[in-house]
């Protein structure tokens, strides 16, 4: 595969993983077993930087925003007089 066609299949995975790790499992499997995690993570940074649009994606599958609002929401903090 040359490069061209590596990269373009590097972003379509990239694009429509749903995580970080989800991207990096796709990668490894279908297309570098030997990607290391910050490899990929590089790689993402250049194709950025070269103009390449690349989705932001969480570490995880977690939605951490959510559970910061929901947890801080029910922990009631007691009112000082």
């Amino acid at each position: 595969m040359n490069n061209t066609k590596y990269t373009i299949k590097f972003a379509s995975i990239w694009n429509t993983s749903s995580t970080r790790d989800e991207a990096h499992e796709k990668i490894v499997t279908r297309l570098d077993e030997n990607m290391a995690y910050k490899t990929m993570m590089n790689k993402v940074k250049y194709m950025r930087m070269r103009g390449v649009k690349m989705q932001d994606l969480h570490r995880d599958s977690v939605d951490w925003e959510a559970v910061i609002d929901v947890v801080n929401a029910s922990m009631k903090t007691p009112e000082t007089t």
